[in-house]
């Protein structure tokens, strides 16, 4: 919890990279640590590596034509039920990361440890987007969404984090 306040103090004083620096320490500290459901695991050390990657690059690297193209899009089930889907473009062909489809619902219970890292979690991709490094996203929601879909998360402590993700 002290360190979710810590990165928001962060954030309220604009400091987003310090933030970010905040958020990769954490995953680093704990990065045996994973959150499991609908049979996907994302575990500290993934997330964390992403926001390593793109602590250490420019604006100007970010935008490089030799990076990964991403196609991002919005698919909805008969129950308005909205998921993020990500895909890569490898070679001529586009590669689903994460989720394909809404699965069906399980809900899960998760414990203060696992609520407490989601946050942190939603609070990267909002760092990353305040800091523009819009090509790290795709990667990170790929990882999120499947562990996050359906969790009626807005319902629990870090309601705010998970907004501000959504």
């Amino acid at each position: 919890q002290y360190v979710l306040g810590y990165v928001h103090l962060l954030e309220l004083n604009r400091e987003y990279t310090e933030a970010l620096r905040e958020c990769s320490k954490f995953c680093s500290k704990n990065s045996a640590f994973s959150i499991s459901l609908n049979n996907f695991s994302v575990s500290c050390a993934q997330v964390g590596s992403i926001i390593d990657a793109a602590l250490n690059k420019s604006s100007a690297q970010s935008n490089n034509y030799g990076s990964p193209l991403y196609r991002v899009e919005t698919i909805q089930d008969d129950k308005d039920v909205r998921l993020c889907k990500v895909s890569v473009k490898k070679s001529e062909e586009w590669e689903t990361l994460g989720l394909e489809t809404i699965p069906k619902p399980i809900k899960k219970s998760f414990n203060d440890e696992e609520i407490q890292t989601l946050a942190i979690w939603f609070t990267a991709v909002k760092l990353l987007f305040l800091l523009g490094k819009l090509h790290s996203l795709p990667p990170l929601v790929a990882l999120l969404e499947p562990i996050r879909i359906q969790q009626n998360l807005h319902l629990t402590l870090v309601r705010n984090e998970h907004a501000y993700y959504t």
